[in-house]
């Protein structure tokens, strides 16, 4: 499966079979109707466009990734901080539960583990308290950095 990121942050999943195919797509705040997008190869068909939004509820802390719940028992199942769940704006281990889940979704899990922590201080503990969002690109712009940093 492949991503193909275009103008105004939109993804759209193509198969190995849709190459050389191509789409007219169209998206809000695009202008001048449809846009052709001939679908090729792409260097990293890992490329990722989720956003992710927390915010406070009646209930508590709610993360969303694409409008879903993010998974807390994929991230407990790693490294057990908060099992009752995630937390932002300081430096708790709710903070760490998020910051590795956050990671898991978007790096292989030894990177989401070394890094995790350095994540949680640097970005999740800056989080604004009633609501916030982040996107892939933000987190892989941090992570590019951490390895730029090595």
């Amino acid at each position: 499966m492949k991503y193909i990121i275009f103008p105004g942050m939109v993804a759209l999943t193509v198969e190995p079979d849709d190459v050389g195919h191509t789409f007219y797509v169209s998206a809000p705040g695009w202008h001048g109707g449809m846009e052709e997008l001939e679908v090729e190869e792409l260097p990293c068909p890992s490329i990722t466009n989720h956003v992710y939004v927390g915010r406070r509820t009646s209930e508590g802390p709610r993360v969303l990734k694409d409008g879903q719940e993010l998974n807390l028992e994929r991230s407990l199942a790693v490294t057990n901080h908060s099992p009752s769940g995630f937390e932002w704006g300081y430096g708790g281990s709710g903070p760490a539960q998020l910051a590795l889940a956050l990671l898991l979704e978007e790096t292989e899990k030894e990177q989401a583990l070394e890094l995790y922590q350095r994540f949680k201080w640097k970005v999740v503990a800056e989080l604004p308290w009633k609501l916030w969002q982040l996107t892939s690109q933000e987190i892989q712009d941090w992570l590019k950095t951490q390895v730029e940093a090595k």
